[in-house]
């Protein structure tokens, strides 16, 4: 995976040329050069996006929905660390036809239930087949799987979750609240589990999400 970044003015920088990029690390925003370095991204197939400064609102649009517009194998976009000011919610304003994973759940921000309707009435509720997010509410996770009709697995951190606000619940037998609720609201056929590996958030800092494979 090449992680670019933004330039520190290294005069050989611009000679290198990467043609066949499949898996790439991206800090916004890009210089003059970047095009350069990378002229094309038809066998990209996994992007991860960061500002290069959070505490920056920068306007990121149009840079990055032109690198989807020349990525047509794209599967995984993640994002990380979008700036918590930023008038846009990611990512619901881009588009990729080509996308199945979307991972949303380290922006350092959580989804309400109005940004979760949102993104179920964008075009990636049509196409997502894997989806992390970070949601407030646990009603937020039942519309997700309702709607997305191709969501084959959900990855879920949950501001309603006593198992990551209670170190007695995470290091004794005891059940699982927030997992037999879902159970209790989902079909049998879906299994649902506790993430073994921590996840990150800015709302959480470290918690194990849900895993929820629909079925």
């Amino acid at each position: 995976m090449y992680a670019i970044t933004p330039p520190s003015n290294n005069p050989f920088t611009s000679q290198f040329r990467f043609m066949n990029i499949r898996h790439l690390g991206i800090y916004f925003p890009v210089d003059a050069t970047f095009m350069s370095i990378i002229p094309r991204f038809d066998q990209l197939v996994s992007l991860e996006v960061a500002p290069y400064d959070s505490n920056h609102d920068f306007d990121y649009y149009a840079e990055l929905q032109a690198l989807l517009d020349r990525a047509p194998l794209l599967y995984s976009l993640i994002f990380r660390c979008w700036s918590r000011t930023s008038a846009r919610i990611t990512p619901i304003e881009y588009s990729n036809s080509s996308v199945r994973r979307l991972d949303v759940q380290n922006i350092d921000q959580c989804y309400n239930p109005e940004q979760c309707v949102a993104l179920i009435r964008s075009s990636w509720a049509l196409q997502c087949q894997v989806l992390c997010i970070a949601v407030e509410n646990r009603l937020s996770i039942l519309d997700l799987i309702n709607a997305m009709t191709q969501l084959r697995l959900l990855n879920v951190l949950c501001q309603d979750d006593p198992w990551n606000t209670d170190e007695h619940n995470q290091s004794s037998s005891k059940e699982d609240e927030l997992i037999g609720w879902l159970q209790h609201h989902v079909p049998a056929t879906f299994a649902i589990v506790r993430n073994a590996e921590k996840s990150f958030n800015y709302d959480f800092k470290s918690c194990y999400s849900i895993l929820i494979w629909i079925g």
